[in-house]
């Protein structure tokens, strides 16, 4: 009967080792799980930062265009209306 105590304690204190090596192991797949979703969110928030400053360099050399065609534009009428004042 001793012996039968002693083996069943000894089962017992085997699956209480068995199963907060299963809980610890769990959450470090968690922690893990946690740290690549961060990281992933990193990656997307550098990533949409990018874009945004690739958009607003390509608006800001549309603007630049823009500019330099009215400045063209308004050099010629200035060029037009001083022939029209020759005639």
């Amino acid at each position: 009967m001793v012996e039968a105590n002693t083996t069943l304690q000894q089962e017992r204190v085997k699956a209480d080792v068995h199963r907060e090596v299963a809980h610890m192991e769990a959450l470090e797949r968690r922690e893990a799980e946690f740290r690549q979703q961060q990281e992933r969110e990193r990656e997307q928030a550098r990533d949409a930062q990018l874009k945004l400053r690739e958009l607003a360099a390509k608006e800001l050399k549309e603007r630049v265009h823009l500019e330099r065609e009215l400045v063209r534009q308004q050099q010629q009428n200035v060029i037009l209306q001083r022939g029209k004042l020759i005639v």
